[in-house]
């Protein structure tokens, strides 16, 4: 027969099992990391020897059209979860492993062209994130209303700045406003952005915490631990474009 503690402490944790906590939500980011992991050595191991020995260009073909056909998928399903967060269970480590996928085809084609880009890339994006989270957790910086309508405002903005680039390169009108060479526009830009993701994975951090205190339901560990896998991947993908910048102007 169970004791009246034992039951006391058996209906808090049912109760604490309804609504998401701070633990729940790293525990699925780690989930979230590892697929993804998961999808970029597959890719790696099948495609990568290959490309770097340039012994088949097949290989080339091969991950541009993973990149290219993982982009628009991610882009699709990244939509469809911020607009029903419900999904997040459910979609969550699907979209981290085609995000390894498309990752590592994008990595393999730079490290072919750039040879170690890919790792400092990798190196340096876990520093500013670890960067981050000492800065947050030990109250260095404190997440603002402003700094949250600025990161709100600005994400809707590079949003449509990268749209529209898109569909100029679409029409044969590749960058058109030269920030994609080594110029010092170029350069400052992706400082702008990388600065800018920072800022980014503060207000996830603090949006958690906040979260986690609302006693916000279950689901939503899935929903912060995907937002913040994709502050990540971004702050990655940013890096590695700077990174690139800087060896042509090298050249």
């Amino acid at each position: 027969m169970l004791s009246e503690h034992r039951l006391l402490k058996t209906k808090d944790y049912a109760q604490k099992s309804r609504y998401m906590t701070l633990e729940g939500v790293v525990q699925k980011t780690f989930f979230a990391f590892g697929f993804a992991l998961f999808g970029f050595f597959v890719v790696w191991h099948k495609y990568g020897r290959a490309l770097m020995d340039f012994t088949d260009l097949n290989a080339l073909v091969a991950l541009r059209r993973i990149s290219f056909a993982g982009t628009f998928f991610l882009m699709g399903l990244g939509w469809a979860v911020c607009l029903n967060p419900s999904w997040a269970p459910y979609t969550t480590l699907l979209y981290s492993w085609v995000e390894g996928l498309t990752l590592g085809a994008i990595s393999i084609i730079v490290e072919s062209i750039y040879p170690g880009v890919a790792l400092q890339a990798c190196l340096a994006t876990g520093a500013v994130f670890f960067s981050i989270l000492f800065c947050y957790l030990s109250g260095f910086i404190k997440v603002t209303q402003g700094m949250r309508r600025f990161v709100y405002l600005g994400t809707f903005a590079l949003f449509l700045f990268y749209a529209i680039n898109m569909v100029l390169a679409m029409f044969g009108f590749n960058d058109p406003f030269a920030l994609n060479d080594g110029g010092l526009l170029g350069i400052g830009f992706s400082l702008f952005v990388i600065g800018f993701c920072s800022f980014s994975l503060l207000v996830d951090m603090d949006a958690i915490e906040r979260a986690s205190r609302a006693r916000l339901p279950r689901h939503m560990e899935w929903y912060c631990a995907f937002s913040l896998f994709v502050s990540v991947v971004w702050l990655y993908i940013e890096i590695l474009k700077l990174l690139i910048k800087l060896r042509k102007r090298k050249r």
